[in-house]
């Protein structure tokens, strides 16, 4: 399973990326659906220094290769 931006690019740890309100941060860890009803989980530092974890769909994600639904 890969989480895959709209763009089509599969996101990685270290990638910037950013959320539907324009604000930029960077992946520091990916976390996969735990049962079919959970989306995972996004977990980025964003510019204040904050982390945070997030729903893949705030930076326009997805997951590809889902079996479990």
């Amino acid at each position: 399973m890969r989480l895959i931006h709209k763009n089509g690019k599969e996101v990685q740890v270290g990638d910037e990326v950013v959320s539907f309100r324009g604000e930029k941060a960077t992946v520091i860890s990916i976390q996969e659906p735990h049962t079919p009803a959970s989306t995972g989980r996004l977990y980025v530092k964003e510019e204040g220094g904050w982390e945070q974890g997030y729903y893949p769909s705030v930076f326009d994600c997805e997951w590809e290769g889902r079996t479990d639904r």
